[in-house]
């Protein structure tokens, strides 16, 4: 049994209730599963959703359209190991349940300025890639949706070969001056999913994603897109996450079943402290039982061997 989850039910009945207060208040859980190849397949089961995404569009479709045909055409070719919305195998009821972590984002934005995400982990392979690629994803399946996904991982960048697509000219190249924005966002055939690189490697990250360059960028792109998501470094290793957090609205923490210690869940958080985290995403997972409370929701007790 998960680690996180004897936490959160000591917490639920009055143990150790200081430590565990923060985790409580963030989380917002779901749960996964992992079907032996390897890759993430987040179930996302037992999230409690309500409320639906309203009809108009954030982004300003005029605007949008005539920066689309300065940006760069590419054909797709989406790792089918990652999405879950399409390939070989029918992955329905995953698909659907990224369609409720969608409409639960929709819903939080009804009271708040919401609209750039942080997907971010505690450690490496946990499935932040995973979550924050078929988000996007989830989100472009509504009419008119459109979705800037960003590889802000400078480190381990993973997101360009999910998708197929090449790995610069990219981030590191526009806040080096080297690229304007338009050369360094390609676009999906179908015009809603849009997506940045990580570029070339860069010997400061950390630095880079802290410049105004990179802040004007999102600043620039914010009116464009109903969503941009940023796939961040894990918390614990380096401080990136903590970074690019302080330039978005939001922060999803990604952690998985079985492997992620509860002292490294709370030390993210502590990390992260100050910032806006919307909720955890308990990755792989395969069955789930709900813990819910005034504040919290938990998903996802047992977890599979891989």
């Amino acid at each position: 049994m998960s680690r996180i989850h004897e936490a959160l039910k000591q917490a639920k009945h009055g143990q150790d209730p200081a430590p565990l207060a923060d985790l409580a208040a963030a989380a917002r859980s779901v749960a996964g599963s992992q079907d032996g190849t390897g890759f993430d397949r987040t179930n996302l089961s037992g999230l409690s959703v309500s409320g639906q995404a309203p009809e108009v569009p954030n982004s300003s479709c005029a605007g949008l359209d005539d920066f689309q045909n300065r940006c760069v055409k590419r054909v797709w070719k989406l790792d089918l190991g990652y999405c879950v919305f399409s390939g070989p195998r029918p992955r329905a009821e995953l698909a659907e349940q990224f369609r409720k972590l969608r409409s639960r984002l929709y819903e939080m934005r009804k009271g708040q300025s919401l609209q750039t995400l942080v997907i971010t982990s505690t450690v490496s392979a946990e499935g932040k890639t995973f979550v924050a690629l078929n988000l996007a994803l989830a989100i472009t399946r509504q009419n008119g949706r459109r979705v800037l996904l960003i590889d802000g991982d400078l480190r381990m960048p993973k997101l360009a070969s999910c998708l197929g697509v090449p790995s610069t000219p990219g981030l590191t190249e526009f806040v080096r001056g080297a690229a304007d924005e338009s050369s360094i966002i390609q676009s999906d055939p179908e015009g809603s999913l849009f997506f940045i690189a990580a570029g070339d490697s860069a010997a400061n990250p950390t630095e880079m994603l802290a410049s105004e360059r990179l802040q004007w960028l999102l600043a620039r792109m914010a009116p464009l897109f109903d969503w941009i998501i940023v796939d961040a470094p894990p918390v614990l290793p380096v401080s990136d996450a903590g970074v690019l957090a302080g330039h978005c609205d939001g922060v999803l923490v990604v952690v998985r079943a079985g492997s992620t210690g509860y002292d490294a869940v709370g030390a993210a958080l502590k990390e992260l402290r100050g910032k806006k985290v919307l909720g955890v995403v308990l990755n792989h997972a395969d069955q789930c039982e709900s813990l819910c409370d005034a504040n919290s929701y938990y998903a996802g007790q047992r977890t599979m061997s891989a």
